[in-house]
Parts: C-alpha cells; sequence; structure tokens
C-alpha cells in the first residue's frame, strides 16, 4: 500500500479559506473474498472555498476478478461542484474504461421561488462479467441481471416542500410537504434485458420504455404516464403468453387535499397480439382497454366507462355502475353489455359459427360478501358448427334470463339459493311469483347430433341459480312431435330433474311409432325414480329395447314372459308407475298374446338405471 497526500491553503485568517488538495492512494494485489486485483489507485482532488468546493475521485483499477470472470481493467471519475450561496449541488460520473457507467445530477434551490430545480440523467449498462457483485448486494437470486441496462433522465421542479436552505446545508420544510408538495416536470425511463425466473413462473422484458409527466395549476395536480413494452412473455407452469406491442395511457388528476378532495383517473391499454401456448381456440389480436373513474370524498367511486375490446373476436364489453368504500359502507352496483360476433369466432376443423350473442347484466352486492347477478342472454340467428363432434345448430334465436347469486369468502366463490339471499321468497310464493319472475324463450330450427335430430324446437328457457327450466316446450323429433316442460336442478351428482312431456307420432330408429306421455321426478341424491307413464303406441321392438334396459340379462321369469308374448301379437297399451325408488309395469297386449296371461311386472330397481343416466350426464374428470 502506498500513500501520498499534498496540499495548499490559502487566505487562512479570511472568512473564506481556501484550500486546494490531491490524495493518491495505491494497493498492489488487494482482495475481498472473491474479487481481487492486481493494482487499484485511488486520486481525490478537491479546491475551492467554505462557500463553493470542487472535487474530484478518480478510480483505477487493473487485473480485476470477481471469482472466475476476468473483469479486466475499470477506470471511473467522480466529479463534485457545491455552491452554497445559489444554493446548487452538481454530480458527475465518467466512465474511461470497463464498465461505462454515466450520470449527471444537477439540484439548484431558488430562494426566491422557493423551487428545486432538478436536472438527472444516469446510465447504467449491463454489468457483464461484473454481475456477480450483485450477488453481495443482495440483489434476489431470481433475477438474472446480465443484460439488465437502465436509463433514467429527470428535468423538472419541486414546488411547495422546501422554504430555505440554510448556509450549513440544513433545509427548512414547509409544515404539512405531502399536502402542498408538487413536481412540474418529466421523467424518461428505459430498461433493457428484465428477467426473472422463480420455480415455475418467468418473466422476460427485452425493453421498456415509460415516460411521466407531472404539472401543477394552483391546489390541481395532474399526472401523466405513458408505457410502451415491445415483447412480453410470462411462463406459469405448462402455459406461456406473449406479448406484443403493449401500451399503457394513463392520466390522474387531483387535489392537494386528497382525503377531501375528487380523484380522476383515465387509463387505455392496448395489447397488439397476445399468443398462448398451448394454443386456445380464442385469438386476441388488437385488444384494447380503457376506463374511467372519479372518487368523491365520501369514498364513493363512480365508474361512468368502462370498454373491452377484441378486435381480433369482434368481442366487446361495455361496463357502468358504481363502488363505495366508506367507513360503514361497502356496496357495489354495476350495469354491463357483452357483445359477440360469432362469425369472427370461426376456425377451420374445429369451429364454425354465424350470427350475434349479446348479455346484457347487472351485479349489486351490498357488501362486497354476496354477489347478485341478472343477466339477459340474447340470440340472434345462431349458426354453430363442430366438425369433430358431429354437432350442428342452426337458426337460433331466443332470450335468456339468467339469475345468480354467490358468495365471495376467504378466496373462494359459493352458489348460493334463494332462500339464501332472500328469505322473502319463502312467503307467499305462489302469490307473488307472477310479479317477479323474468320470461324468455328460445327457438332453434334445428339440432343435430350424432344421437338425435331435433327440428324445429321451442320453448320459454331460463336458468336461476343452479335451476335450468324450460316450459311451453315443443320440438319435433323423428317426424314426431314432442311437448311439455321440465325443471333440472343441478347438483352434480346430487342433481334433480322433474319432467312432464308427451310424445306423438315419434318413430324409433327402425321406424316404429311412438304415442306417450310422462311426468316423473328422478333424483340423483336418492337414486330413485317417481311418477308414472303411459305409452298409448309402441312397437314391438321398441318395446323389447325396453325390457332389455330393465332385464338386460333376460332372467327374469315375467320379463320373459312379455318377450315371448311379443312374438304372438302387440302391446295396445303400457302404464308404467314409479315409487319410492322402485318400478312398476302393466301391459295390455292385442292379436293372438291377448289369450296370453301377462301379469304385472313389479319390483323393477331403478337405482342402476339412474346411475347410468347421472353419469352419462357428467362431464368426465380430468386426470392429474
Amino acid at each position: 500500500m502506498k500513500l501520498a497526500s499534498t496540499g495548499r491553503l490559502a487566505a487562512l485568517f479570511s472568512s473564506s479559506p481556501r484550500l486546494e488538495h490531491r490524495t493518491e492512494l495505491r494497493l498492489q494485489r488487494p482482495g475481498w473474498d472473491d474479487v481481487s486485483a492486481s493494482n487499484v489507485a485511488v486520486v481525490v482532488r478537491s479546491q475551492g472555498d467554505t462557500w463553493r468546493h470542487k472535487g474530484e475521485l478518480d478510480l483505477q483499477i487493473e487485473g480485476l476478478r470477481v471469482g472466475e470472470n476476468d473483469a479486466g481493467s475499470q477506470h471511473q471519475t467522480l466529479t463534485l461542484d457545491l455552491d452554497r450561496r445559489k444554493p446548487s449541488l452538481r454530480l458527475g460520473l465518467t466512465s474511461h474504461a470497463g464498465l461505462k457507467l454515466a450520470l449527471d445530477a444537477a439540484l439548484a434551490f431558488d430562494r426566491k421561488a422557493r423551487a428545486l430545480r432538478c436536472d438527472i440523467k444516469g446510465d447504467l449498462p449491463p454489468l457483464g462479467a461484473l454481475t456477480p457483485l450483485l450477488a453481495k448486494a443482495q440483489v434476489p437470486a431470481e433475477l438474472d441481471p446480465s443484460r439488465l441496462a437502465l436509463n433514467v433522465e429527470l428535468h423538472g421542479t419541486l414546488l411547495g416542500v422546501l422554504t430555505d436552505i440554510a448556509a450549513d446545508g440544513t433545509p427548512s420544510m414547509v409544515p404539512s410537504p405531502l399536502r402542498t408538495a408538487s413536481f412540474e416536470g418529466k421523467a424518461v425511463v428505459d430498461v433493457r434485458g428484465i428477467r426473472w425466473r422463480q420455480a415455475s413462473q418467468s418473466l422476460n422484458l427485452p425493453a421498456l420504455h415509460w415516460e411521466v409527466e407531472s404539472l401543477a395549476d394552483g391546489p390541481r395536480r395532474l399526472v401523466h404516464s405513458n408505457l410502451t413494452v415491445e415483447k412480453l412473455s410470462v411462463g406459469m407452469s405448462e402455459r406461456r403468453l406473449s406479448f406484443a406491442d403493449v401500451s399503457s395511457d394513463t392520466t390522474a388528476t387531483f387535489t392537494e387535499k386528497l382525503e377531501a378532495g375528487e380523484i380522476e383517473l383515465k387509463q387505455l391499454l392496448k395489447v397488439r397480439s397476445l399468443e398462448q401456448r398451448p394454443a386456445l381456440p380464442y385469438p386476441v389480436q388488437d385488444l384494447e382497454w380503457s376506463f374511467s373513474a372519479r372518487r368523491e370524498p365520501n369514498g364513493v367511486i363512480h365508474l361512468p366507462d368502462l370498454q373491452l375490446t377484441n378486435a381480433g373476436t369482434s368481442t366487446q364489453l361495455k361496463v357502468k355502475g358504481r363502488l363505495e368504500l366508506s367507513d360503514d359502507r361497502r356496496r357495489l352496483a354495476l350495469r354491463g353489455e357483452l357483445e359477440q360476433d360469432m362469425s369472427k369466432l370461426t376456425r377451420p376443423g374445429l369451429i364454425e359459427s354465424s350470427g350475434k350473442v349479446t348479455v346484457n347484466f347487472q351485479v349489486a352486492s351490498p357488501n362486497l360478501v354476496v354477489f347478485r347477478t341478472l343477466a339477459d342472454l340474447l340470440l340472434h340467428n345462431v349458426n354453430l358448427r363442430l366438425p369433430e363432434s358431429g354437432v350442428a345448430i342452426e337458426m337460433l334465436d331466443g332470450s335468456v334470463p339468467l339469475t345468480e347469486n354467490v358468495e365471495f369468502t376467504q378466496g373462494q366463490v359459493q352458489l348460493l339459493s334463494d332462500i339464501d339471499v332472500n328469505p322473502y321468497s319463502m312467503h307467499r310464493f305462489a302469490d307473488q311469483h307472477p310479479l317477479l319472475s323474468r320470461n324468455g324463450f328460445i327457438s332453434v330450427g334445428s339440432i343435430t347430433t350424432p344421437f338425435i335430430s331435433i327440428a324445429p324446437m321451442a320453448g320459454n328457457l331460463s336458468i336461476n341459480q343452479s335451476r335450468v327450466s324450460i316450459s311451453q316446450l315443443e320440438m319435433g323429433v323423428r317426424g314426431g312431435r314432442v311437448t311439455g316442460q321440465c325443471m333440472l336442478d343441478w347438483q352434480g351428482k346430487h342433481s334433480t330433474l322433474e319432467a312432464h312431456v308427451r310424445a306423438t307420432g315419434v318413430k324409433s330408429s327402425r321406424g316404429e311409432p311412438f304415442d306417450g306421455n310422462a311426468a316423473v321426478v328422478i333424483s340423483g341424491k336418492d337414486r330413485s325414480v317417481n311418477g308414472r307413464a303411459e305409452i298409448l303406441r309402441i312397437g314391438n321392438r321398441h318395446l323389447l329395447d325396453l325390457l332389455d334396459l330393465e332385464d338386460p340379462r333376460h332372467t327374469d321369469p315375467a320379463t320373459n314372459r312379455v318377450r315371448y308374448a311379443l312374438g304372438l301379437g302387440y302391446p295396445e297399451h303400457v302404464r308404467v308407475s314409479f315409487n319410492h325408488g322402485f318400478g312398476r309395469l302393466s301391459i295390455t297386449m292385442g292379436g293372438l298374446a291377448k289369450l296370453l296371461s301377462i301379469d304385472e311386472i313389479r319390483g323393477i330397481p331403478m337405482g342402476p338405471i339412474v346411475d347410468r343416466l347421472i353419469n352419462s350426464m357428467s362431464p368426465p374428470e380430468a386426470t392429474p
């Protein structure tokens, strides 16, 4: 180690003595942990008096090594210029070799205007071989700083904070700086090479540009922010999202009294494209999100305009409403509309569609725990075809009311019943229901599936919580007509189906006509069927299929006797009744079979039949 210092002191006994100083420190082969160098030279220079002083620190490092990395030579110079009369301060950092750091910061206080002028410009390039030094500075290990670069520029004036700066540098502040502070100026930030990886999550942001401008007009403050990102990649477990050309334009307007004044916020967010892997059938292109909000001093937040548009699929969402977050009230009321052009969802070989779907909805909550949703699903000339599954729907029109009440607690959503939300519905329901019900309708030109074809179909459809009901149903099936009404209370494997239907002239797969009616209640929870059914006309082959459903192994003597009788005659009348999970079957035969004695088939267990029905309706469980 070698240390040398020289200097000169002038005007020692004056009010402002002058000093010129130079100190040099040289170290050979210094080391700290896994950081070492062959030579280090530090030179400190200063000159000036007690009112104006300039300083310089020059650092030169040769043969710098960080772990196994060779960082080469480093040469940086830091300069300082202090003027206590103005007062002002200027800092500068210049790189001559190695890491190309740059800093130019100037602060000047105007005593007359009580304003602090700031002009700062800095540039931090990728650290390269010096990257391991960040680990010693406790930078998170999830951040990869090898390509990280930062450029910052700030120009503006700070008002309403400082009243004076004394000769010794002590600042004097206003009584309430947070209330009176304002900044008029602009900041620009450019960041490159942001990469973050943690477990199954990752973030890759090659470049980011952010501009913030602040203005003050008396007590009114305005902050405008513009953020642009050319590309952003986000990894989440087995899914990856890639955003392209993202921009966010935000404007906030408020007063110096935040708690007592209004706050207005406007934002416009644009995303040119979003790619998803694995790919989803819903493309995202030219996505645009915009909203404006205004908060009143009493805690009420007005949302006059919120829009979300996906031009790639012609999807548009519009919402307006209000949110109250006062000390004693937490309420929400929203009204909106969702529109979808079905033709924009067409994917060759996967889905073909046309028409228009609109959802008008209202959401209300008295406590931000229970949410009540009223919606109307409007269908206009919708046509849908799924080539792979062989399903086709043509000329679908309708208006379907939907009512859903949910409870959001501890991060979980639970579907509520009407009784949980409104006990009033329990009293005099028969008197009040005609005034409270919301009617809907649906009509379909044709429905084609691999199992059945329906043409046409019409009825009144509504969805209330977990209950799906359809009344005044009329549909054409296999040359005949089916009418009636039904209600499904979907509770998974504990669902309940209640149906009152009548079929006329419906032909089986073998062309045999069928006439009949039924009124049944099927309970998945009890695995039972209750009700009755009467068959006025049925073909032999059709009845044999029904008998196979009850006795697939042909082991029941009474059922086998009916099978034998069908070889001699035909069924004239069939009556089926269900009670407490068991069925009874009574058949009247015609032709030569009338001479045979056919006993009533009793004790038919309905549990296995209900199980097969529920399993056919339940979606398959996802495999882990």
